[in-house]
């Protein structure tokens, strides 16, 4: 027996229809992995969320440590101002005594320069003795 062309057309269509059904389940199954990826991927951004507000208060607690050490080191910054000015006065003393000490140097030579040493003073006093004895003796 032939088969008639509407068996011939139904065959064709249940293979369609078989395929298509297939492609259906694949289909449904590739969209029920990707919900359940898309579930994961959310659960993972949670924890990234959470995790990032820890980071963002731990930036809030630094960015006020931060204003602190700010405040101490503007602090020392008029301290050395002031340390500065102070060694500026000092080194001002300094350079007037190194003035006086040298000057006090050169006096001191000079005196020492024009001084009769000991023996010299010895040889003179002799001199005068030997000359007031001649003196005595004329």
């Amino acid at each position: 027996m032939k088969k008639s062309p509407i068996s011939k057309d139904s065959t064709e269509l249940t293979i369609v229809l078989k395929q298509l059904t297939q492609r259906i389940e694949e289909a449904t199954g590739d969209i029920h992995e990707m919900k359940s990826n898309l579930k994961s991927v959310d659960q993972r951004l949670g924890s990234m969320d959470g995790r990032l507000d820890t980071v963002d208060e731990k930036l809030g607690s630094m960015d006020g440590r931060l204003d602190t050490v700010d405040e101490k080191l503007g602090s020392m910054d008029g301290r050395l101002d002031t340390v500065d000015e102070s060694t500026e006065s000092i080194k001002s003393v300094l350079r007037e005594v190194a003035r006086t000490t040298n000057d006090v140097a050169q006096v001191t030579s000079e005196i020492l320069a024009n001084m009769v040493t000991q023996k010299e003073l010895s040889s003179l006093s002799d001199r005068v003795t030997s000359l007031e004895q001649t003196i005595r003796a004329s």
